[in-house]
């Protein structure tokens, strides 16, 4: 079966030369070899575009390069970068983030184990993850937890973190593309898309992916961009996949349409709304943790909650 298995890696980067570096000798070093890197550079402008040339001339077999002329922004980039994979078990490492030794070996014993074909079957396999502080602490989320659980449950409510899994070519071929002109929350949609259009979630019990906590794009966020590209990711949502969803899950889109309105338009009618939407999900929100974070969001004053949220044991309660 590992003859048959090809794994394309592809990794896209914008201004990432800090960085660039471990995320592909990560890929570079894992026990099983993947069959094609493929790196979008998106018109970097430090020296990120020459260490990935670098890489590229001493692996010219397994390293493909790519560099926009114009930078795309980060949909457009990722859009372009599932256009050109070759294999038929996929994965993807952001340019300022790695992953763990072992991760593919790890991967294709769990394939071999379920006798899946990834040409022909539909699958994802999720690992657990480790997320990286700025000061150098981790947090551990176990999604393995969460295996024989309703998993569009839990995606809708971000209570899965299955960034940088590997998806078959079956799964793959069959989810949309990244929807390009609303902003961050377009990878909200595809998650869900994805989800839906996969037949088998299989989790592995190891953290092999590594994300790198406020050093991003989407770390670098305004909070009102953040929160509109919310709401138009739930309009899309609402309207492609409303059959799809239960009332708990529509319930739910409504808390956070509400959260984000009131995040770019704070008055008193938002503040009730966000207030009474928060109430009405309790029990919605998939573990208690998560439920008394939106209650500290609602009960705190701007500030405090941009200070706390900073915090190790804050950030964990999402999981």
């Amino acid at each position: 079966m590992i003859n048959l298995i090809r794994i394309s890696v592809y990794i896209v980067s914008y201004n990432q030369e800090k960085y660039i570096r471990q995320s592909i000798e990560s890929v570079l070093g894992q026990s099983i070899s993947p069959y094609e890197i493929c790196i979008f550079d998106d018109h970097s402008t430090d020296q990120t575009w020459n260490i990935i040339q670098e890489y590229q001339q001493i692996y010219p077999d397994i390293i493909k390069a790519y560099r926009h002329e114009v930078n795309q922004g980060i949909f457009k980039n990722l859009n372009f970068a599932e256009s050109h994979l070759n294999g038929n078990l996929i994965t993807a490492v952001a340019g300022d983030d790695f992953i763990m030794p072992g991760y593919f070996e790890d991967a294709v014993r769990c394939i071999e184990q379920n006798n899946l074909d990834p040409d022909k079957d539909s699958f994802i396999i999720v690992p657990n993850i480790i997320s990286l502080l700025e000061d150098g602490s981790e947090i551990r989320y176990s999604n393995v937890k969460y295996q024989d659980k309703d998993l569009l449950f839990l995606r809708l409510r971000g209570l899965i973190d299955d960034r940088y899994g590997l998806v078959s070519r079956s799964s793959f071929n069959k989810t949309s593309a990244y929807i390009e002109n609303i902003g961050i929350h377009s990878d909200f949609v595809w998650g869900i898309d994805r989800y839906l259009h996969t037949d088998k979630v299989l989790f592995i019990d190891g953290y092999y992916p590594v994300y790198r906590m406020g050093v991003g794009i989407v770390s670098r966020t305004k909070e009102i961009d953040f929160a509109q590209s919310m709401i138009q990711a739930i309009d899309v949502i609402e309207e492609q996949y409303n059959a799809d969803l239960t009332y708990k899950d529509l319930r739910f889109l409504k808390y956070l349409r509400a959260k984000s309105v009131y995040q770019f338009h704070k008055s008193l009618k938002t503040y009730f709304s966000l207030f009474w939407n928060t109430v009405i999900n309790i029990g919605n929100f998939g573990n208690t943790r998560k439920q008394l974070k939106a209650f500290i969001f609602l009960g705190l004053p701007y500030r405090l909650k941009q200070l706390l949220f900073r915090s190790k044991y804050i950030k964990s309660l999402s999981k």
